[in-house]
């Protein structure tokens, strides 16, 4: 599927609105493009097709239930690199029928878990995800 692009490269509001996600959000088209190529291309090939509509608003609807839960970052609308490696979660589990971010770790607290042999009671609709490597 096409979308719609502004003089500067970004996808337009349609495309925002489409995805599920904030008018005032500037995604470089360009930058999702090279996305795709590497998902859908080379070794590493992981999809034959990609919503990037649906993907982007996924993405978005989970980094914002993570940045909701922490404290350090609710209600901010940027981050500094300190702010992601200091208050950003580690990991997340999340429902994976509703996208419902169910919980987060810390780097410590997943340092602990595994140290205790890892996590022992997720069911088949939730996954733990990592946030940022």
């Amino acid at each position: 599927m096409s979308y719609d692009v502004d003089k500067d490269g970004y996808f337009t509001s349609e495309f925002n609105k489409k995805a599920g996600i904030p008018e005032d959000i500037k995604i470089y088209s360009s930058a999702m493009e090279n996305f795709i190529k590497a998902q859908n291309n080379g070794i590493l090939q992981s999809y034959t097709n990609i919503d990037i509509a649906k993907t982007i608003g996924n993405a978005y609807k989970i980094v914002s239930q993570l940045i909701e839960k922490t404290p350090e970052l609710k209600g901010e609308n940027s981050f500094s690199k300190e702010d992601l490696a200091n208050y950003f979660p580690q990991n997340y589990l999340i429902d994976k029928n509703t996208l419902e971010v169910k919980q987060t770790f810390s780097y410590e607290e997943m340092k602990d878990i595994n140290a205790k042999g890892g996590f022992k009671n997720i069911n088949e609709n939730e996954k733990l995800s990592p946030s940022f490597f």
